[in-house]
């Protein structure tokens, strides 16, 4: 691996002296490039280009080249001036040239024959497209930051008005081209902002963002085309910058408010609770020593209350229900199940809430020191500080009442940016992060959690977790930036360490599953009847620390093959070192260490055609091969969860059926590992040819300027994935009966069904994993990297630029994504996830299960605009949606069955007894939709000038004003399966009866509210 790596940057550093290289990008920065005309047209070689920031003072120069154009990478954000100077031609100077973060201002100069004592000035900036640009990007402006309309003040929300990109699942996860979010990457300041272990943003998508929007500058939303600066995502990238000091002072303050009062009733919920939420903060900026020293600082907080809402929303007090002609003691046994239930609703029945808060502190400070002309150092430091009661579960209203309890994050991070112009053609940048989260969860109820259909009560599973994670990063970066004649070339090195320490005892308490009240309440009357469908339970480890390690390499050339015509060719090398083996298990040679995988090139290429050289039509291409991190959460059971049977070495996870030696009688949990249940102990491993994700991206679109500041892009995107994450069950018997299913109209369908034996012919009970190839274990849960992705989709973008006192955009996706797993619900979730990969309905035919993704969303629009008239501000974002795919399932509880020989079989779970999902083979696989989805979010506010320099603005606001109702959860189980028993003949067919729950909504819930419910908010800003 070193040798590579060895090689690899001897052949960057000498990139230089090749004819073509590979692509140039701005990661935490941005460019400035332009060409110089005479007044006849022909360019002008050997001008002095000297470009000042309006904002600090800081100058960076360079000259034009024998084509006439010069190019100044590596540019902070902000307003910049360009003067240009030669003899015999007036000076030129263009002010107000605004560079973003991630992309190249484009200038084109025209000078006039006359003395250097002569001055051209141009005041607006005349380029807006970007002519060397090939990457599938958009950006996303302080202004529209400050002032659209942002739910809870998340600034990466604003991705969401980029087409493409659309929500994972309700919790704030986003979904670029049809992909799981755990697969984006996170940027600010050109460093990681990730977490590792769950695959999200750091801190996660429960709190308020982990770093305030009132401290973000500009951010840049990268759906695709990425040039080989960028890595580690096979979704997309968020790429942001924080706000710097400048030499004029500058404070602002704000408030926002809401209350009960400002709120309306969730559709699925029978009342309003009480609710209060405060966010207040500002921030206090300016020179400590003018043109050479800044600072800015910023605070803000968030005080909220918000009880959750309990109703049943699945239904649980009525599946089940026997029929009038059914035997007294099903009747007996179901009002027993209705009466126990009802009871752990708060107050005794649904309808009621629970209390819960979130808290919040957050604070952020930043210094800028101009140490030289040659060298720049920028380094900042911020903390946050969450807490919440009963705040684990965020939707208003829930369908449960476990699952939730106290919730806790902690961050803090320290980054530094050392960029130095060696040359006005050789720029260096080095950066540097430390980086701590740690965040922690404990229940509000005693264990065991039960499971009864979608009803929940007692201790979550996944609790409890007094670090999960803590984890502690350290990142450092260097990239060197050459321009030689028409080549920009960059490339650079990274190193990148995430250690985590896991102590989170999940599932310690046990969890019982039922499929309804009836089966329940039969185990409540009559504890020996056993009529769960399984028990679960860990013992042993409650975690571990371990680290894993990112080395990235890359170069890239941005070529201007001609005037008009630009390359961005590119290398990226990804390198995740996994960590060693802990407690590796001598019967199971797959666990003594993790597979290294080393060939993750990734070669990109892309152009940006600029029609007719006018700046007004540029055409632009890109394709890649990209790579996504293996999430860290994978990784833990892995470590842990061996198979071995001493707690010392091993966490233990047991899965047992009602008629399994050990076996529980309910409520009892098992105080240690059974002997008899030692055959039954699961293994989670990862395959030994396990590779990281990756997609092929492929993007063709044009964008035109119709009319001045006004644009207007069409482009195509497919992505194609391999190596996706997918969970196996490597212990699992082949498949060697058929079993059928009867209807309710009275037809049956057969499936091949994988069993094991529970009683042989001659009486003699056994475990039901001794029909296992080992059956000395119970199921070994492979991830295998054999996941597929398919997404096939268009993008139309209409862009107005700030001018007048109005801006507005316009995105349009029409797409199609596709995989070979998941399970939809109309919430749009990816299938893969941090702790595993998708299951499959069926493992012994993979390629059979090509189907619609749960992620998939064929339309999506959304408009926003800003307009300022007279002392007020309207703004708005507009957004309609299509349903999400919903699959029509089965709700199966243990089905035994005999064969004629005698000998009694139970199957591993699922239609097919595959343990995997129960799906209904005579429906096409998430072939329902949900309904569309409409949201007018809308700000109305008055500015008022209280003096010279400070500004008040009142604003109020309206989230999904019109009230709509955007249901994004639906039930998804069309039929209930009768129980059978042990001595049912295999030939019986399986009967099934419709759920009174199916295409029930019952979920309303999205971030940062738990609810689609219209909210009023009422705010005040100050300004100085």
């Amino acid at each position: 691996m070193i040798k590579k790596l060895v090689t690899l940057f001897g052949l960057l550093a000498a990139a230089h002296l090749l004819p073509v290289a590979f692509a140039q990008s701005q990661l935490g920065t941005g460019a400035l490039a332009g060409t110089v005309l005479d007044p006849a047209n022909q360019v002008v070689p050997g001008v002095k280009v000297v470009v000042t920031s309006q904002s600090t003072g800081q100058v960076r120069e360079t000259v034009s080249g024998p084509n006439g154009t010069f190019q100044v990478p590596v540019l902070p954000p902000g307003a910049y001036t360009v003067r240009l100077t030669k003899d015999g031609f007036s000076r030129y100077e263009q002010s107000n040239v605004n560079v973003l973060v991630g992309t190249t201002a484009q200038v084109q100069a025209r000078l006039a024959v006359g003395t250097v004592t002569e001055t051209v000035t141009v005041t607006e900036q005349s380029v807006v497209l970007d002519t060397t640009n090939s990457s599938d990007v958009s950006s996303v402006g302080r202004r529209e930051i400050q002032d659209l309309p942002i739910n809870g003040r998340r600034f990466d929300q604003f991705a969401l008005l980029s087409p493409g990109v659309t929500r994972d699942g309700r919790f704030g996860l986003l979904s670029y081209r049809g992909q799981s979010g755990v697969f984006n990457n996170f940027m600010i300041e050109g460093n990681d902002d990730n977490q590792a272990y769950f695959s999200e943003a750091r801190g996660r998508t429960r709190i308020a963002g982990n770093i305030s929007a009132n401290a973000i500058g500009e951010f840049q939303v990268g759906r695709g085309a990425f040039l080989a600066e960028f890595g580690r995502a096979a979704g997309g990238t968020i790429n942001a910058t924080v706000r710097s000091g400048a030499n004029r002072f500058h404070t602002d303050a704000f408030w926002y408010f809401r209350n009960k009062a400002l709120t309306a009733r969730d559709p699925l919920a029978s009342f309003r609770p009480d609710e209060r939420r405060d966010q207040f903060g500002g921030s206090i900026s300016g020179p400590l020593r003018k043109d050479k020293l800044f600072y800015f600082v910023n605070y803000d907080q968030q005080l909220r209350d918000f009880p959750l809402v309990t109703e049943d929303l699945g239904r649980v007090l009525l599946v089940g229900a026997p029929a009038a002609n059914a035997p007294a003691a099903d009747q007996a046994a179901f009002t027993a199940g209705v009466n126990f239930l009802r009871a752990k609703f708060p107050g005794g029945a649904p309808g009621n809430a629970l209390p819960r808060n979130a808290n919040q502190y957050l604070g952020l400070t930043k210094v800028d020191y101009l140490l030289s002309p040659k060298h720049t150092l920028s380094v900042f430091y911020n903390q946050l500080w969450a807490s919440g009661e009963g705040a684990i579960q965020t939707p208003l209203v829930l369908g449960n009442v476990g699952r939730n309890g106290t919730d806790d994050v902690r961050i803090w991070s320290a980054n530094a940016r050392l960029t130095s112009t060696l040359t006005p053609t050789t720029i260096n940048e080095f950066r540097f992060q430390w980086g701590r989260n740690h965040e922690f969860q404990f229940g509000d109820q005693p264990p065991p959690q039960v499971f009864v259909g979608n009803f929940s009560f007692g201790r979550a599973n996944f609790l409890e977790r007094p670090a999960l994670p803590d984890e502690r990063r350290l990142q450092f970066i260097n990239n060197v930036t050459l321009i030689r004649g028409r080549h920009i070339f960059k490339f650079g090195g990274e190193f990148n360490r995430a250690s985590d320490r896991i102590d989170n005892p999940a599932n310690f308490g046990a969890t019982y599953n039922y499929t309804n009240a009836l089966l329940f309440g039969r185990d409540l009357l009559n504890p020996a009847g056993r009529q769960y469908t399984t028990f679960t339970q860990s013992f042993g480890l409650p975690g571990t620390t371990f680290a894993t390690i990112d080395y990235a390499g890359f170069v890239q050339d941005q070529w201007r093959l001609t005037s008009n015509l630009t390359l961005n060719l590119g290398l990226r090398y990804d390198y995740q070192h996994l960590p060693q083996s802990q407690f590796p298990n001598p019967a199971v040679s797959e666990t003594n260490a993790f597979p290294a995988d080393r060939n993750n090139f990734g070669p990109r290429a892309g152009f940006a055609w600029n029609l007719g050289g006018r700046n007004k039509t540029v055409i632009r291409g890109g394709a890649g091969l990209y790579f996504a991190r293996t999430p860290n959460g994978i990784l833990l059971d892995a470590l842990t969860r061996t198979g071995l049977t001493d707690p010392r070495a091993a966490t233990i996870g047991l899965t047992l059926r009602p008629g399994d030696p050990g076996a529980p009688n309910y409520p009892a949990t098992l105080p240690a590992l059974p002997p008899a249940a030692a055959g039954a102990v699961s293994i989670t491993r990862i395959a030994s040819d396990f590779e990281r994700p990756r997609i092929f991206d492929i993007s063709l679109g044009i964008d035109r300027e119709i009319i001045k500041n006004l644009t207007l892009t069409v482009s195509y995107a497919r992505t194609g994935g391999s190596r996706f994450p997918l969970v196996t069950d490597e212990n699992l018997p082949a498949p060697r009966f058929e079993r059928t299913f009867r209807l309710p109209n009275g037809t049956s369908f057969t499936v091949p069904y994988v069993a094991g034996q529970t009683r042989t012919a001659a009486g003699a009970v056994t475990n039901i994993n001794i029909s296992r190839p080992n059956p000395n274990l119970g199921s070994i849960q492979v991830n295998r990297s054999i996941g597929q992705t398919w997404y096939n989709a268009m993008f139309i973008e209409l862009k107005k630029r700030y001018g007048k006192g109005f801006q507005f955009n316009t995105s349009y996706t029409l797409a199609k994504a596709e995989n070979v797993a998941g399970t939809g619900n109309g919430g749009g979730a990816g299938s893969e996830g941090p702790f595993s990969g998708s299951r499959l309905y069926n493992q012994f035919d993979v390629e059979s299960n090509r189907q619609i993704s749960p992620t998939d969303q064929r339309h999506r629009l959304v408009h926003s605009g800003i307009w300022q008239f007279k002392g007020f501000l309207l703004s708005g974002i507009y957004t309609i949606e299509s349903g999400r795919p919903i699959s029509s399932t089965l709700s199966l509880p243990n089905l035994p069955f005999q064969t004629p020989d005698g000998a009694q079989w139970n199957g591993f779970g699922g239609t097919l007894g595959q343990g995997g999902t129960s799906y209904l083979p005579t429906e096409p696989i998430n072939g329902l939709y949900g309904e569309w989805n409409y949201r007018f979010d809308l700000r109305l506010s008055r500015r008022f000038r209280l003096n010279e320099r400070l500004t008040a603005e009142v604003i109020g606001e309206a989230f999904n004003l019109w009230n709509t109702t955007n249901i994004n959860g639906y039930s998804n189980i069309i039929y209930q399966a009768a129980a059978t028993t042990v001595t049912t003949p295999l030939s019986s067919p399986v009967l099934l009866t419709p759920d009174v729950s199916f295409l029930t909504p019952n979920n309303n819930s999205g971030p940062p509210d738990g609810t689609n419910a219209r909210r009023f908010q009422l705010a005040l800003r100050l300004q100085f």
